[in-house]
């Protein structure tokens, strides 16, 4: 039994929409600038990916808008165009089988800090602050718009999250549990206490606030951390012969899935398990490691992670490691947590489809360390049929996922 992507959405600082989205990656778009939503006069980093002039209004009632945290906003717009690019889940399928696994590192955190803030003050706080905050408010919000009944999981494992709920869908549809699934990731950490303790752990980039489009640089000489993102993809999952008979628009094949922790530190990278990861991936797909073609990195543009995961890549795939086309898409929309391997996931099925490889923006020269294909600056057109997708996470959590052509 096959599985294949049969919808796809995107919020992102760089498009709205898949196309956008993409034309703007091919294009090495960046969507990285100074931070609009607070103040940051006080902050060490002052620019992030912000998904700018963003208006629930346009798509959700009053009544959604005031119960819901913004990283549920986000995940509800990327899956309205999911749920639409899909067409007819609902006349082909049981809502008992229609099933939801969501992503997100932090959930409804924009909720937390400012409920904490008020009540500090002494101030009454929203009544909807708890089911704002819980990270299953988005998978829950998703399923009750649309009336999806089937299994409905939240997967919260730092930035590896949406790659564990893409691999989580994948297992749900193979073992007969769901006909088709919602899969993806949100978040919405762009926020004066998560930015102020990842920046406690030296994770954030502080030295270009002056040039915030230089600052997200992966794989780059003079890298000092990551930019935080903010965004959300949602990707449709259905068996191949169901979607076929349905006559479903096919995008991509989701043909495997790897986890492994690294158990060895909650915030620094570990080679074993990235190559744990990406073999266990390329196994439960039967892809040979010579015929990968393209690899969306986790690339986050820190000075340790980019390294680490040069050599995992290298450790792995031994001289085919020179052979393979490698871009980070975090280069041009920043860090978006449990977001980002979602993101990448589509610029994956995107390369696929298209035949074209995104650039790695700010890269006019590489770190000595990290000596590979990373397509600098400039999109290349190259025959790609397997892709692999990368997501590192805090807690030692590393996932890959796998697409193959249609």
């Amino acid at each position: 039994m096959r599985v294949v992507v049969t919808g796809m959405g995107v919020v992102s600082p760089i498009g709205t929409s898949v196309e956008q989205f993409w034309n703007a990656a091919v294009n090495g778009v960046n969507g990285i600038d100074k931070v609009q939503s607070f103040d940051v006069s006080g902050s060490n980093s002052k620019i992030a990916g912000e998904v700018k002039q963003f208006d629930p209004s346009s798509f959700l009632s009053a009544k959604y808008i005031d119960q819901t945290d913004r990283f549920t906003q986000l995940a509800l717009h990327a899956a309205q165009q999911a749920v639409e690019d899909a067409g007819g889940l609902e006349q082909h399928y049981s809502p008992q089988r229609l099933a939801v696994v969501m992503g997100s590192g932090m959930g409804g955190f924009a909720t937390f800090e400012s409920s904490a803030f008020r009540k500090f003050q002494n101030r009454s706080i929203p009544p909807f602050t708890v089911p704002r905050i819980m990270a299953n408010s988005a998978g829950a919000w998703i399923a009750t718009k649309y009336g999806f009944k089937g299994v409905n999981l939240t997967c919260s494992t730092a930035c590896s999250s949406g790659a564990n709920a893409i691999g989580m869908g994948l297992e749900l549809l193979r073992s007969g549990k769901a006909d088709a699934v919602i899969v993806g990731g949100s978040e919405a950490c762009v926020l004066p206490l998560t930015m102020t303790g990842f920046d406690a752990l030296h994770a954030l980039s502080t030295g270009f606030n002056d040039q915030p489009q230089q600052a997200s640089r992966p794989f780059a000489k003079g890298r000092d951390g990551f930019v935080m993102g903010e965004g959300a993809a949602i990707l449709v999952l259905e068996k191949e012969t169901a979607a076929e008979h349905r006559g479903a628009n096919i995008y991509a094949y989701l043909a495997g899935y790897g986890c492994a922790c690294d158990a060895t530190h909650i915030v620094a990278p570990d080679m074993d398990g990235q190559v744990t990861a990406m073999q266990t991936a390329l196994q439960d797909a039967n892809v040979a490691l010579d015929q990968v073609d393209y690899i969306n990195a986790h690339a986050t543009s820190t000075p340790l992670g980019d390294v680490i995961e040069t050599r995992a890549i290298k450790h792995l795939f031994m001289e085919h490691a020179y052979k393979l086309s490698i871009s980070a898409t975090k280069s041009m929309i920043g860090h978006s947590i449990g977001a980002s391997a979602a993101i990448g996931a589509i610029a994956a099925i995107q390369t696929l489809r298209t035949q074209t490889i995104h650039p790695t923006i700010n890269l006019a020269e590489a770190d000595p360390d990290c000596d590979l294909d990373y397509t600098a600056n400039h999109a290349v057109q190259k025959k790609v049929n397997t892709a692999l997708c990368n997501a590192f996470g805090f807690g030692g959590n590393d996932v890959s996922i796998v697409f193959t052509n249609y």
